[in-house]
């Protein structure tokens, strides 16, 4: 979908499912100058779906909640809260995320500024002063660059959860004793 080539991550993202998961993220935001409400829409439609995929392996039958159950962004996020696999301040971002989205569904003509950025990205801390200050503050790039941090944070903690589920899965070797000298 994203007509420009997607950057090399690959002296900050080391892990290589991290990087295909980055391009995924990358081609659902879209075309680089879109405007900010459609950014805001399908990064947050693309949270969404790795806030299910956390739910799903994270609790033993996950798949019920999402399948069955009629849950809210909000809602959805309680449940990965509780989880505690994901950092408050992202958890944090995405609670101003969701309010965002929020008002541009119900203000067809909401303009997003940079105070609404902030408003998603200051609980990052010194991780959004930086994606500002590199960015020059404008809007479309810093709101990528906060969606990034945030989605990418999502991803890890996927990842992570997924990995974990795979160590325990696989048989344990069973310990060896030390043979005891005998007399």
């Amino acid at each position: 979908m994203s007509s420009k080539p997607i950057p090399d991550v690959s002296s900050v993202i080391k892990d290589p499912r991290q990087r295909k998961e980055f391009a995924v993220f990358w081609d659902a935001l879209g075309e680089e100058d879109s405007d900010a409400t459609m950014l805001v829409l399908r990064g947050h439609l693309y949270a969404e779906s790795l806030l299910e995929r956390l739910i799903r392996i994270g609790l033993p039958r996950g798949d019920k909640i999402i399948d069955n159950g009629a849950y809210s962004f909000a809602q959805k996020l309680v449940l990965v809260e509780a989880l505690n696999s994901v950092r408050d301040e992202h958890i944090s971002s995405l609670r101003s995320l969701n309010k965002l989205r929020n008002q541009c569904a119900h203000d067809l003509g909401k303009a997003i500024v940079l105070v609404d950025v902030t408003r998603v990205g200051s609980s990052l801390g010194k991780d959004y002063t930086r994606i500002r200050l590199s960015n020059e503050d404008s809007v479309l790039p810093v709101l990528r660059g906060v969606l990034g941090m945030i989605c990418g944070a999502l991803s890890r903690s996927c990842i992570k959860i997924e990995d974990d589920h795979i160590a325990a899965l696989e048989p344990k070797s069973p310990k060896l004793e030390k043979a005891k000298p005998s007399d």
